[in-house]
């Protein structure tokens, strides 16, 4: 018959909420014949994607034009947290906002933007899209985008010919990798391209990889598993399950795959999550359950 303990909140001992340490009511013996396994396990989706710290992921930049219709650079830094696609181009949209680079509707009141960052469900991919402009779109009223009139900022000015901005992947930060970029520079030559207000798309050239972490690992102390040539205390792994999305429950109960056990009296059990490149994970919500099963303890 098992024996069986339950690590909960409380037993969390370290700021990342990936270690918990389990003090048993009496020391035990554990002997060859001792094994243990993860009966269940439950915890919330709350892990970032975007972090400076630990991924370097979280700043890309882009050129505008400024009053005097030259390119700029301008800096853009993401603060932590977890994104898609979507919500990485609300926040391009809430810098370039920040920057005044964009137009408005005159009678909607709706913005518009030359950069744009979307996903492609065909290509299981995510484009860049830029538009392209020139001061010969200006009129009295102001830029005119076929039957619509846009106000446009005092903050710049469309350059002489049609040009697009441009999108820059920094080689010193991996933010491309969640996007599927490899370090560029993405614009369009538009001297050798027809020369019109038109929107232009460059797919990613790599798979996006939006979660950085996504496969998880399981150490223990007791474990010995003379088999493995990197660490000898993995426990178990489990992934985020289908349709779990960020904030919602992971439920990784798997059938029980019994460990053997280090030999000794112990007077208690600390576990730890990593990711699968054995980075700790820096889990936010410390509302985590996993039931351990013993076999042959003492």
């Amino acid at each position: 018959m098992s024996k069986n303990i339950a690590f909960r909140r409380q037993h969390i001992t370290n700021s990342n909420n990936n270690e918990l340490t389990y003090k048993f009511k009496r020391p035990m013996t554990f002997t060859q014949r001792s094994s243990m396994a993860i009966a269940h396990m439950s915890l919330y989706f709350s892990w970032f994607n975007i972090n400076k710290q630990r991924y370097n992921n979280n700043f890309f930049q882009y050129k505008f034009w400024d009053i005097n219709k030259q390119l700029q650079t301008f800096d853009v830094y993401i603060v932590d947290g977890y994104y898609s696609v979507n919500t990485l181009n609300e926040y391009l949209q809430s810098i370039l906002i920040s920057n005044g680079h964009y137009l408005i509707n005159e009678n909607s009141g709706k913005y518009k933007y030359f950069l744009e960052l979307t996903t492609n469900l065909e290509y299981y991919g995510v484009e860049i899209r830029l538009t392209s402009c020139s001061v010969n779109m200006l009129s009295d009223t102001g830029m005119k985008i076929y039957t619509d009139t846009y106000i446009v900022p005092t903050t710049w000015t469309p350059p002489n010919l049609f040009e697009t901005p441009e999108f820059i992947i920094p080689s010193n930060n991996k933010f491309g990798e969640i996007i599927g970029f490899s370090p560029r520079t993405v614009t369009h030559d538009l001297t050798v391209q027809p020369a019109n207000d038109s929107v232009l798309s460059t797919l990613n050239d790599t798979v996006p990889n939006l979660l950085p972490s996504s496969s998880y690992l399981v150490t223990c102390d007791l474990i010995q598993n003379d088999m493995s040539s990197d660490r000898d205390d993995i426990l178990h792994a489990f992934t985020i399950n289908f349709g779990v999305g960020f904030g919602q429950i992971i439920n990784a109960s798997t059938d029980l795959i019994y460990s053997q056990t280090k030999v000794g009296i112990f007077e208690k059990c600390r576990i730890k999550i990593y990711d699968q490149d054995l980075q700790e994970l820096k889990i936010i919500d410390p509302s985590i359950l996993i039931l351990l099963s013993f076999l042959n303890v003492d």
